[in-house]
């Protein structure tokens, strides 16, 4: 695996980690946000991951081969 390949995949791991353990539960401690808006923004926010995850594969992929 190449320099780049595996920093492309720590920096795929430190967004899902960031954002399972950091954004998910601290959403409904923000101000305003209610029980029914949240999962609205979880499914931004994961919409969002997985394009960028999806971006990241190709790129680590095609720095491995």
């Amino acid at each position: 695996m190449t320099e780049l390949a595996a920093g492309l995949t720590c920096l795929w791991l430190g967004m899902v980690l960031g954002i399972s353990f950091l954004e998910a539960p601290l959403k409904f401690r923000a101000p305003g946000v209610t029980v029914p808006t949240g999962p609205g923004i979880g499914r931004i926010v994961f919409r969002a991951l997985n394009r960028a995850e999806v971006v990241l594969a190709v790129l680590a992929l095609t720095a491995g081969a």
